[in-house]
């Protein structure tokens, strides 16, 4: 058997990796702590101090229950299964869509209703080219006055 030529390897020195220095978790103790609330007098009286204005807290938006909480309330209020509750709230959703082409009212709540909307123009924002949005018919929902009247004067 032949043995193959092996090809002569050059030493090259090897470089040193630089490590990244790590950066301190704490605060070195032997650092006197900084004073922040003395500034000269000339710098204050140049720069105008802003009012700060505490804005009031935003309150929690409340969830919107889901629709197994709705089919379990239901099913408790009006001592009813789970299952039937869900089959009917299913076949009310069947029947607004099936019949939201001749206008669905829901009384106490609102009417659900199809509408056709004219062609128009309109303006791409990060162009500005103007385009022509198609006519297209869309589902409305109108909410009943008594529904109004229940849900805003109960924030009051």
């Amino acid at each position: 058997m032949a043995k193959k030529a092996e090809k002569p390897v050059a030493k090259t020195a090897a470089k040193p990796v630089a490590k990244p220095a790590e950066k301190p978790t704490a605060k070195p103790v032997d650092k006197p702590a900084k004073k922040t609330a003395e500034k000269p007098a000339a710098k204050a009286a140049t720069k105008p101090v802003a009012k700060v204005v505490e804005k009031p807290a935003a309150k929690a938006k409340a969830k919107s229950m889901t629709k197994a909480q709705i089919i379990t309330y239901m099913s408790e209020k009006l001592s009813l299964t789970k299952k039937q509750t869900g089959d009917f709230l299913n076949e009310f959703a069947e029947l607004a869509y099936k019949e939201a082409k001749k206008d669905f009212i829901i009384p106490g709540l609102g009417k659900l209703s199809l509408a056709q909307r004219k062609k128009r123009t309109a303006r791409n924002p990060k162009t500005g080219e103007t385009i022509m949005v198609p006519a297209k018919k869309v589902v409305k929902f109108r909410v009943a006055k008594a529904c109004k009247d229940a849900v805003l004067t109960a924030k009051k």
